[in-house]
């Protein structure tokens, strides 16, 4: 689920009512973290974020399960990740990142979360109706397939049961594409 340079196309596509809904923008999550934090509530957002991604998606140690709520928890961390946010929304950078034209001729292979699994979370955590999160994810998915057209030598893998946490939930699928790409 790489950042693309279409991302922009929620933001023209998709109303503002559509766009905040869509969760694709959390940027404003991690102001409220940040905030929460400053406010010295470090305990009610650790207690919050263990019921929700990554810990949702996979079992963790004791040691990486506190390791990771503490980086949740840190100032420096959270800013840097509304940043990324913030960035990865702006016109302006999308507009420098690569494009087809000038991709050098190198494999792709991209790996996109499983459609059924991202409905439905948008579903829940979005509280919004199955249609709007379908159109959301196919729109996503659409934008994500455009990477394909980058090379001649592209490959598509889904996951079948993976979220934005692939490399926790569907491990095998990085070894296999690691093994695939070194035969492309």
């Amino acid at each position: 689920d790489p950042l693309s340079k279409e991302d922009i196309r929620f933001k023209k596509e998709l109303t503002a009512s559509e766009l905040k809904r869509a969760g694709a923008d959390k940027s404003k999550n991690f102001t409220v973290l940040e905030t929460m934090v400053k406010l010295g509530l470090k305990g009610l957002v650790k207690k919050v974020m263990r019921k929700a991604p990554p810990f949702c998606y996979a079992d963790f140690s004791g040691e990486e399960k506190e390791d990771i709520l503490n980086s949740l928890v840190n100032i420096s961390h959270l800013h840097t990740c509304r940043e990324e946010y913030r960035l990865a929304h702006d016109e302006a950078v999308l507009k420098n990142m690569v494009s087809k034209d000038k991709y050098p001729y190198i494999p792709i292979i991209l790996i996109t979360h499983s459609s059924k699994a991202v409905i439905k979370e948008i579903m829940e955590f979005g509280r919004t109706s199955r249609p709007f999160a379908v159109k959301i994810e196919e729109l996503w998915q659409e934008i994500m397939k455009d990477y394909l057209r980058y090379s001649k030598k592209s490959l598509w893998i889904q996951a079948k049961k993976g979220y934005h946490y692939i490399h926790l939930t569907e491990p095998e699928i990085i070894v296999e594409s690691v093994n695939r790409i070194r035969h492309m």
